[in-house]
């Protein structure tokens, strides 16, 4: 487990946004290896919330890092998020390392998501897990028209330990 003092600090740092290339990634794995570690040791759930935390990035910045989007500037002068791999003013390294950060980004929220999962299986009558598999991962009980756009229940996905499959609402 990481020290209180420890991961205060880690949470204080700078955003990762201020770092570039092999340094920020290497950074985001140090952080979220540090994050994650703590929560294991503490027997806690590493959320989404946590991860922006100590990587020291906002709601928006995390949605277009895990989804390989950047700004693109329209001849309007408004500004629309598009993929990486449709952009033709960004090449080689930098879309490299777009799509490395994408990936290690949703590395660790697959590790949190399959924490979570796991201590359902523990202790399926846990309430705090199934809270979070509901409440921040988008899982629900059973099929409903509801605000969720995952297609898959807690209990299929943990018979089967498998992802969802999510559509769009």
């Amino acid at each position: 487990m990481v020290k209180k003092e420890a991961l205060d600090d880690l949470v204080r740092l700078p955003s990762v946004t201020k770092l570039k290339g092999q340094e920020q990634l290497d950074e985001i794995e140090r952080r979220l290896s540090l994050l994650y570690d703590d929560c294991s040791g503490r027997k806690a759930s590493m959320t989404v919330i946590h991860i922006r935390v100590v990587l020291g990035i906002d709601d928006n910045t995390y949605q277009r890092w895990l989804q390989a989007k950047v700004g693109s500037r329209q001849p309007d002068g408004t500004k629309h998020d598009i993929n990486v791999e449709d952009s033709e003013t960004i090449a080689g390294e930098e879309k490299k390392h777009i799509v490395m950060r994408r990936d290690v980004l949703k590395k660790w929220v697959d590790k949190a998501q399959m924490a979570t999962v796991e201590a359902i299986s523990a202790n399926p009558k846990a309430g705090g897990p199934v809270f979070l598999s509901k409440a921040v991962w988008g899982y629900r009980d059973h099929e409903t028209e509801g605000r969720l756009n995952v297609t898959m229940s807690v209990e299929d996905f943990l018979s089967g330990i498998k992802k969802p499959a999510k559509h769009d609402d």
